[in-house]
Formats: structure tokens, C-alpha cells, sequence
């Protein structure tokens, strides 16, 4: 008896370690088959920010995607010609999608950006997400 025990540890270790890893669920990130899409659109104002001239797709628009609450961009993608973009090989879970706008700044805010947020959860592993229109100032 003695001759098989280690083997039957190594054994019940092998299958203990397998269990585990088919129960764990993979936090937010790549790796997965789920996708957010979506499009960036442009606001063209006058340069007094008083009136707006056109609305128009944002060519090569930089976009970023912040994985849980990571709290930094995980990865980022260019808009297309048409302001599309695409994140794939996501898990499901919370992601942040955001862009940088113009903006008029006032007395009491100086900064001439900001950013424009969209949250996005997906619940599925296969999720084919379509995120809310991103619109831009320039």
C-alpha cells in the first residue's frame, strides 16, 4: 500500500488542481470571446463653442477601455473612416469606454479637454455588445 499512496496524492492533487481551474471565473480583460462596439461621433462648433457647424463620424480616433476598476486604460483602438471601433476577446464582466472631448473652458474649469465616459457591463461569455453613440467636441 505504501508503493501506491504517493501516486494516488499526485492523483487527487491533479484532479483537485483541475477543479479549480474549471471554477474560477476570469476577471475582466482579454482572453474571452465577448465584443463591445460602437461609433465616435463628431460635434463641429465654431470656435466660440456657441454654435454647432457639423456633425460628422471621427476619423482615427483614439478610443480606451478600462478593464473592472482597474482605473488605467487597458488596451485602446483608432476609430475607422466611418467612427467605428471594436474591443474583442473581452470576459464577461465591467468595463469604462472613453474618449477625449473639446470643451470651452470657463473661470472655473481651465482645462480646453474632457473625457466622455460610457460603462458597459457584459454578462455573457459570447456577448455582442453595442455601446451608446460617443460624441465628441472639436
Amino acid at each position: 500500500m505504501s508503493d501506491t499512496t504517493p501516486w494516488l496524492q499526485r492523483v487527487a492533487v491533479l484532479i483537485f488542481s483541475c477543479m479549480s481551474l474549471l471554477a474560477c471565473t476570469p476577471d475582466e480583460g482579454r482572453g474571452g470571446y465577448a465584443q463591445i462596439e460602437g461609433v465616435v461621433m463628431v460635434r463641429d462648433w465654431n470656435a466660440s463653442f456657441t454654435l454647432i457647424q457639423d456633425t460628422f463620424p471621427a476619423m482615427d480616433e483614439r478610443i480606451y477601455l478600462i478593464y473592472g476598476d482597474e482605473g488605467v486604460p487597458g488596451t485602446d483602438v483608432r476609430t475607422s473612416f466611418d467612427g467605428r471601433y471594436r474591443f474583442d476577446q473581452l470576459h464577461p464582466g465591467h468595463y469604462t469606454i472613453y474618449a477625449y472631448s473639446d470643451r470651452k473652458p470657463t473661470p472655473d474649469n481651465t482645462s480646453s479637454t474632457e473625457a466622455v465616459v460610457l460603462k458597459v457591463h457584459l454578462t455573457d461569455k459570447r456577448t455582442q455588445h453595442q455601446a451608446d453613440t460617443i460624441w465628441i467636441n472639436r
